[in-house]
């Protein structure tokens, strides 16, 4: 018999003949062998917490398969029409459940996968709504709501929102309900502190009554040789008859803010004419160049009502800790001893540039500023205090920071609001 040649390689290599079947039988056998693993991967157990005990349940279990596992005896909701009536009792989610202390949605129940060292707890299942037809829609007004026990700045920490009203008609009980779609976002001013972050030491000069003529650029001129900057709360009469020397404030760093039209005390007027001394100083300012929607209330007074009256015009209103008492003429020493006491980050202050005689304040201001940089603070001015402060609003912290276009003004008081008042 003629016996055929063995095969070669490529070179030429002699292939020992059953060798394809050797070789195919390998990879059926690695093969085979990579599926029982991969098999055993993905079937291996891992260990989870089920209500307080440790518990193995099979890799990438959903809660349902955990839930059907545990044994747990969660009570169903129930299926409810849009006005709260149940409609089949038992028919709402089957359990509720938290993962490592977190809600897990309800919309989320039925494709949430568990994993290694997960602490599950299950519980009663909520209701669930039939679906509806929305039949009508309303708008509801925000409230006004005053935080903060103490303070020398007010702020408005939160603007306010409209919610929505709608009434629903279930598509399957054919009932209405009137339901809160969307809440009110109430208005909220607090009432706080300043407190510069890591403890700055941060001080604000402020300065109320001017411009004057006669002692507004000493002030300023003493403020450049130290380097200092300060606020001035401006009355708006006085700015519509300096306007060079409210430039020459602005021009040199400093912050304008508004002080009244005339220096009327605003907890004793009404709303039209409390908006009057705030537009018609918002609109001299304006025509210097000047936005500000922050204010030195005259007397210092200040309540809900002249934040409600205020429709949105205000965003700060600031206090202070340290009052000179220059308006008794003291003298310099008692002025500077009043404005140096108690030295704390983020005390506020006040000064008068305007209405009457301040010689002395002249003679201290000086004094004054030195003290404090001895002491180590820095002045800044109110916006800046407050800016220095992580826990206010950033957009609260400019001089000017408007009602913004998609929020609204409250015309009533949250019945939960402070009383936290200057009379």
């Amino acid at each position: 018999m003629e016996r055929r040649p063995a095969p070669r390689g490529r070179r030429g290599a002699l292939i020992p003949q059953g060798t394809p079947r050797l070789v195919l039988g390998g990879v059926i056998a690695v093969l085979a062998a990579i599926a029982l693993i991969s098999i055993l991967w993905t079937n291996r157990s891992i260990a989870v917490t089920v209500d307080g005990t440790p518990t193995d349940v099979r890799v990438n279990s959903t809660l349902e398969a955990v839930y059907k596992k545990s044994g747990s005896t969660a009570t169903p909701g129930n299926h409810v029409a849009v006005n709260g009536d149940v409609i089949t009792e038992g028919g709402g989610m089957p359990f509720s459940a938290t993962v490592n202390g977190n809600q897990v949605p309800d919309d989320q129940l039925a494709g949430y996968h568990v994993s290694k060292d997960d602490d599950i707890q299950f519980s009663d299942g909520t209701d669930t709504t039939e679906e509806y037809d929305v039949t009508d829609t309303k708008e509801q007004d925000p409230k006004l709501k005053m935080e903060g026990a103490d303070g020398t700045i007010f702020y408005v920490k939160q603007w306010g929102k409209k919610g929505v009203t709608e009434t629903r008609q279930g598509k399957e009980s054919g009932k209405t309900a009137t339901v809160e779609a969307q809440a009110p976002q109430d208005a909220i001013v607090e009432r706080a502190y300043p407190k510069p972050d890591n403890d700055q030491k941060l001080v604000a000069l402020t300065f109320d009554d001017g411009p004057a003529d006669l002692y507004t650029k000493q002030y300023l001129d003493i403020m450049d040789k130290y380097g200092v900057k300060a606020t001035f709360n401006l009355i708006g009469e006085q700015v519509a008859e300096y306007p060079e020397i409210v430039k020459d404030i602005a021009s040199r760093g400093h912050q304008v803010a508004s002080h009244t039209w005339d220096h009327q005390q605003l907890t004793k007027l009404g709303q039209k004419d409390i908006q009057t001394e705030l537009d018609k100083t918002w609109d001299a300012l304006a025509d210097q160049g000047i936005q500000t929607s922050t204010l030195r209330q005259p007397y210092g007074s200040i309540n809900t009502d002249v934040w409600l009256y205020s429709e949105g015009r205000l965003s700060v209103a600031a206090f202070w800790s340290h009052d000179s008492e220059d308006w008794a003429k003291p003298g310099a020493d008692a002025i500077v001893a009043n404005c140096t006491a108690d030295m704390q980050p983020g005390s506020i202050i006040l000064m008068h540039d305007g209405g009457g005689e301040r010689d002395q304040d002249v003679e201290a201001l000086p004094q004054i500023i030195e003290a404090w940089q001895k002491a180590g603070y820095k002045f800044v001015t109110i916006s800046e205090l407050m800016a220095s402060d992580s826990s206010i609003p950033k957009e609260i912290t400019s001089n000017y920071a408007p009602l913004p276009d998609d929020c609204v003004w409250p015309t009533e008081v949250a019945s939960d609001s402070v009383d936290n008042a200057i009379p």
